[in-house]
């Protein structure tokens, strides 16, 4: 039930109880007379004038009188609060306690109280939201998932305002992943979302459930609830912006098609267009957007094939072994990258795909004029985890950090030393010592690196060594010689 509609019923609910604990008819016209005038709220005020009312009220009224009269004394205070968050007032809490008597930092924990002693009957549902929302703007929202326990328009108006602080930071799929729901049912067939990651299902889903809530938001203000009428300038810009946004979730891909596993390294990956490299050929799809549109959350796509949809391009081995452009692949990269000029590219690999073919085909992308792409691998729930590089040619880059990988281990330089961890036998067999090099590089902080390797060496042991030297974006050059 609506705050105005409850206004509006306890006068006619006080009349028609027996008149057992008060006999005040004056304070009962008082009564009426507030509720009357509690059909918008006045920050200027009036509002605070109408809660010494209540409280003068509840001096000299007893029974059913007193408890209607806390009652909306409690819940107009208690949305005094959410518009001063909503709003940016930070004074207006403290005149709203001083209207109630109490100290400013007193104020919420009365009101808590005051909520708990009516969460009963008529005023259940709306003194239950209320303690909720007061709770939620204690909690200044740190606690994303809070926002899912709670009900009613106060929950909706900051479900709504998280969700759009949300959009637009660096952060943005995990910040709105943070506080929605998958989209995609256990064993859903044909879900369009299943082409992103959980991460970005869950985004999705944010997106979603924020478009809901505006909706149920527009539906009350057209009743002139009290609240929303206050919080209205709040609620349009708010939707404005959600419903003229639009997110690209972290992609994802499924376990058949082989991407090289990096865990949680990296950071989830932004691209606009994905490349899977495999011993056959080329497989690519664009990202779509995702945004809200018609009502509906829709997936977006300026080009084709868009996820969930991939095509492929043939890949024959001219048998060349000099690191240079594939002549084939330039046309058909160029009319990729004619698609969406200036696209953010990654690229994914096999693990077994020779390290030589990847570098040939980094330099046929760059050839065909897209931008250099990212490397991307497969993360630990199928997500796309990317790590930026910038590619270079030849023997003469120099960095405070260089690391040649080889086919009996790593060689790494710095400072002019040179440090060899070879590779190590354990239960598994023979494989490169990650957890070293991992542990070498931590020294040397954010400073750039380069990266060179032997192009007979599997694509998954380079993809490997990249992630480890820079688990996070660094400053990392990857030498094609």
């Amino acid at each position: 039930m609506h705050v105005r509609a409850v206004i509006y019923l306890l006068p006619a609910l006080a009349l028609a109880l027996p008149s057992v604990a008060s006999a005040d008819a004056a304070a009962r016209r008082e009564l009426r007379a507030i509720a009357n005038e509690l059909h918008r709220y006045d920050v200027g005020g009036g509002t605070q004038d109408l809660l010494r009312r209540l409280t003068d009220v509840i001096a000299r009224s007893e029974g059913a009188d007193s408890r209607e009269a806390r009652f909306l004394r409690a819940v107009a205070a208690s949305d005094m609060v959410l518009i001063s968050h909503g709003q940016g007032r930070s004074r207006l809490r403290a005149d709203v306690a001083g209207a109630l008597g109490v100290e400013a930092d007193r104020l919420v924990p009365f009101l808590q109280q005051e909520l708990a002693s009516l969460d009963m009957g008529v005023y259940a549902d709306v003194a239950g939201d209320c303690a909720w929302a007061l709770e939620a703007v204690e909690r200044r929202l740190d606690d994303p998932r809070f926002l899912h326990d709670g009900s009613g328009e106060r929950r909706d108006v900051l479900y709504v305002n998280a969700v759009v602080d949300a959009l637009g930071q660096p952060d943005e799929t995990a910040q709105l992943s943070a506080l929605g729901e998958t989209v995609c049912a256990e064993g859903e067939a044909n879900c369009a979302a299943s082409a992103f990651s959980e991460s970005g299902q869950r985004a999705i889903g944010a997106l979603r459930e924020a478009n809901a809530a505006l909706s149920r938001l527009e539906r009350i203000s057209e009743t002139g609830e009290p609240l929303l009428a206050s919080l209205a300038a709040l609620v349009a810009v708010d939707g404005a912006v959600l419903r003229s946004s639009a997110i690209r979730p972290t992609p994802s891909v499924p376990l058949e098609m082989g991407v090289h596993g990096v865990g949680s390294r990296g950071t989830e990956a932004s691209s606009d267009v994905v490349f899977v490299v495999d011993a056959s050929g080329i497989r690519y799809s664009h990202v779509p957007t995702v945004r809200i549109a018609r009502g509906e959350v829709v997936l977006e796509a300026t080009a084709s094939p868009a996820l969930p949809a991939w095509g492929s391009i043939p890949f024959r081995d001219d048998g060349r072994a000099a690191v240079m452009p594939y002549d084939a692949l330039i046309a058909p990269l160029e009319a990729v990258s004619r698609e969406v000029p200036g696209a953010r590219v990654g690229l994914a690999a096999s693990s077994g795909v020779p390290s030589i073919q990847i570098s040939r085909v980094l330099l046929s992308m760059v050839r065909a004029g897209m931008s250099g792409p990212a490397l991307l691998g497969r993360g630990q729930s199928g997500e796309l985890r990317s790590l930026p590089v910038e590619l270079r040619m030849g023997d003469d880059q120099s960095q405070p950090v260089e690391l040649f990988v080889r086919m009996g281990g790593y060689t790494l330089e710095r400072r002019g030393r040179s440090l060899d961890i070879p590779r190590v036998r354990d239960e598994a067999g023979l494989h490169f010592d990650v957890a070293a090099l991992e542990r070498a590089a931590r020294d040397h902080g954010d400073s750039p690196a380069a990266l060179r390797y032997m192009g007979v060496v599997e694509w998954g042991v380079v993809l490997d060594a990249a992630f480890h030297l820079r688990s996070e974006p660094g400053d990392l050059h990857l030498v094609l010689y």
